[in-house]
């Protein structure tokens, strides 16, 4: 008798187990199908991972505009093969335009203003990729050179990206972790459940792991000993696209909440200067939440709206509409090898 009801018992968890698995199944196939999931990313034994070409996901774990991949793994449309000057912006998730609509980015709202003053054979590619530091944008760089053949390179650089450096043996460690996790839901299936669970083991769910522990050094010379290593990475960059012969334009940008960084900035302003890198800084305080994408730390379109008004302003399009006819030529200034 008590090992009928036991059978009996067990039988019956079993099928409503079943059941919730089988239902969990079909609202994660649904979500995938009508909703969509998260950016989806390959691994890079050398950058990490690096955007799967042709998708549309979500960048962000928070209920954001979805982002549109490219043949040749960047956000937005196919490239134009007919236009007639490529320009390529290159950053982190604030150049890939998190929570931001495909026509909002920087790219996109900075080839929209040169097509209306300069025509439709201009266009602005978007190869930023959310989470990435300079070493990374450098390696991802040397196959975007070859894939878009741009005439001029514009790096969207926040000054605190100095802290995400070359990845390490732990950081891997965490970043296979946490593709492995992802396998096991949809972007928003259970979302409040599968998130927190995973914060609270200390593994992100959807931001991806480059930072380094830079709290660990010293105040006083912390920024000093990271801006030696990310100088180090300015310097390959540089010499990439000068051995492409490709111009470089940083913009620099940060809303400023604080003088911390302004060691950083002294030392961009003279790192361009000696490389004769066109610089163009875009340095506010914002305290308008119309600046930022809702529940997250991105800028809005309305930031690059201003941004690309003053990039305009101050005759930045010029200078780099006139690179157009000493693209061939080395970049002046010289460079220590």
């Amino acid at each position: 008798m008590i090992r009928s009801r036991f059978r009996t018992a067990l039988t019956g968890s079993i099928l409503v187990l079943a059941s919730c698995l089988f239902t969990l199944g079909l609202v994660e196939l649904g979500v995938r199908i009508f909703v969509g999931t998260a950016v989806r990313y390959t691994y890079d034994e050398d950058i990490l991972y690096r955007p799967l070409p042709n998708q549309r996901g979500f960048p962000s774990k928070y209920y954001l505009e979805r982002a549109t991949i490219n043949s040749i793994g960047m956000r937005g449309r196919e490239i134009d093969a007919k236009a007639d000057f490529r320009l390529l912006v290159v950053g982190d998730s604030h150049a890939f335009g998190v929570g931001l609509k495909d026509n909002e980015t920087l790219s996109a709202q900075l080839e929209e203003r040169l097509q209306q003053k300069y025509g439709q054979n201009i266009i602005v590619a978007n190869g930023g990729v959310p989470g990435y530091g300079l070493y990374q944008i450098t390696g991802l760089l040397k196959s975007q050179l070859k894939d878009l053949e741009p005439k001029v390179v514009i790096l969207l650089y926040a000054l605190p990206l100095l802290e995400r450096q070359r990845p390490t043996a732990d950081i891997q460690a965490g970043y296979h972790r946490q593709m492995f996790l992802q396998r096991f839901a949809a972007y928003h299936l259970l979302k409040v459940l599968y998130i927190e669970t995973l914060d609270q083991l200390n593994v992100q769910a959807y931001r991806l792991p480059t930072e380094r522990n830079s709290q660990k050094l010293a105040e006083d010379t912390r920024f000093q000993t990271l801006w030696a290593i990310e100088k180090e990475n300015f310097e390959r960059l540089y010499r990439l696209t000068k051995q492409a012969q490709v111009p470089l334009v940083v913009i620099a940008h940060t809303p400023i909440k604080e003088d911390t960084t302004e060691y950083v900035r002294e030392q961009l302003r003279s790192f361009c200067s000696e490389h004769a890198i066109p610089l163009f800084e875009f340095l506010r305080t914002f305290r308008d939440p119309a600046y930022y994408v809702p529940r997250d730390r991105h800028y809005s379109a309305l930031f690059y709206k201003e941004l690309v008004t003053e990039f305009f302003n101050k005759g930045f399009d010029q200078r780099i509409l006139n690179m157009r006819t000493r693209h061939s030529a080395p970049i002046k200034g010289s460079f220590p090898e």
